[in-house]
């Protein structure tokens, strides 16, 4: 996704409004104050809308992507007439911009519509008298911030070009789950050096393979150097958690399937180079972005290793 598309989307959100006024995509101004106003003005009054992005951040993560989150502010200008309750107007007006944001938070699937930093959605920041091209008006502020993935920088050299990388554990395990899955209960299935909470796959449901730890244990009946080594691998499975309040159960037995599908292909597989068979360990739930809900189980294969 690109700034463009999270403008033209909040742009369209605005004129779907009734009696939103004239709604602009960027911060107008006017060489005069006629022509200022113009710009705002519908019916001979002051009701327009501007969209601007005051600030942007950026964190590379490990899928390769890009996590961009944006700043919107929202700003309405409102022709202040106390004959009208104009004031009230200007209150309704933001209710319905905030819910036409509710009801579609990701903007047509333009943006991830998860909470940022605690906040939900559309905020109202402030409805104030000021003067505005010598016309008193109301202003109208409203924030929102928003998250999308973008491509990240593109390079080479790193581990994923070693040779041999990708017939590893974790890139072993990938495959199976995807050959053992033929009714594709899983849209993707992904390998990560780290679970990120922000870097769910773009289809759900899903699941990420990562390398937990390395358990090496000495062989007490022999004198060379060789060991057992249990190489935990999680396997993290991604859902949509949305579910009226009596569902809960559900969304637990949605996720049970899940889990269900990576042990069917899993338990008693034995991966070439390794000595002993992947063995269910336990599992947990993780932490995960907002609106989503995401378990590891833990598989532990082992090998025997000497020098």
């Amino acid at each position: 996704m690109s700034t463009v598309a999270v403008r033209e989307a909040l742009v369209a959100l605005l004129e779907q409004i009734p009696n939103i006024g004239r709604v602009h995509g960027y911060e107008r101004f006017g060489k005069t104050e006629k022509d200022f106003l113009a710009l705002y003005a519908t019916d001979g009054m002051v009701r327009g809308w501007r969209v601007s992005r005051p600030a942007s951040g950026r964190r590379a993560l490990l899928s390769g992507r890009t996590l961009v989150t944006d700043r919107w502010v929202v700003v309405g200008m409102l022709g202040l007439k106390d004959e009208d309750e104009s004031e009230i107007v200007a209150c309704d007006l933001a209710d319905a911009v905030i819910a036409a944001e509710r009801s579609d938070p990701t903007l047509g699937g333009v943006v991830r519509g998860v909470s940022v930093d605690g906040a939900t959605g559309m905020q109202l920041v402030t409805i104030e008298p000021v003067m505005f091209a010598g016309v008193l008006c109301h202003r109208v502020t409203l924030t929102l911030d928003v998250q999308y993935y973008a491509a990240g920088p593109t390079g080479a050299g790193g581990l994923d070009q070693l040779a041999g990388a990708a017939g590893r554990l974790v890139g072993a395990v990938v495959q199976r789950l995807r050959d053992e899955d033929p009714a594709a209960v899983l849209k993707a299935v992904e390998g990560r050096i780290a679970w990120d909470a922000d870097d769910a796959p773009a289809d759900l449901p899903g699941a990420i393979v990562v390398p937990i730890r390395d358990d090496a244990t000495p062989d007490p009946e022999t004198n060379t150097y060789r060991q057992r080594v249990d190489r935990a691998i999680g396997v993290i499975v991604i859902a949509p958690a949305h579910a009226t309040t009596g569902d809960g159960a559900l969304v637990a037995g949605g996720l049970e399937v899940l889990r269900e599908t990576v042990r069917m292909a899993l338990i008693g597989w034995q991966p070439d180079g390794l000595d002993i068979p992947l063995l269910y360990a336990g599992g947990e739930p993780v932490p995960t972005a907002p609106g989503l809900v995401a378990w590891r189980d833990t598989y532990v294969p082992s090998v025997f290793v000497e020098t």
